[in-house]
């Protein structure tokens, strides 16, 4: 993938969803139903900072870690 290539990200959940990336001084807040252009190389720090691995993520093929009960 191109290191400056940009992803569609959307927040499908009803209420309000962000994150911050403090190595990139990234903070993003997403409302309900919001899509944004994100770009691949903080998605990629995103992901190592959630522990989901990055291929599978990014292919579409990846899930999010199961919230413990």
């Amino acid at each position: 993938m191109e290191k400056n290539m940009k992803i569609k990200v959307t927040n499908r959940d009803n209420g309000t969803v962000g994150y911050t990336i403090p190595d990139l001084n990234v903070r993003r807040i997403f409302m309900a139903g919001e899509t944004k252009e994100i770009d691949i190389e903080e998605l990629r720090k995103l992901a190592d900072k959630l522990g989901i691995p990055v291929a599978n993520t990014l292919m579409g093929i990846g899930t999010y870690p199961a919230e413990s009960e």
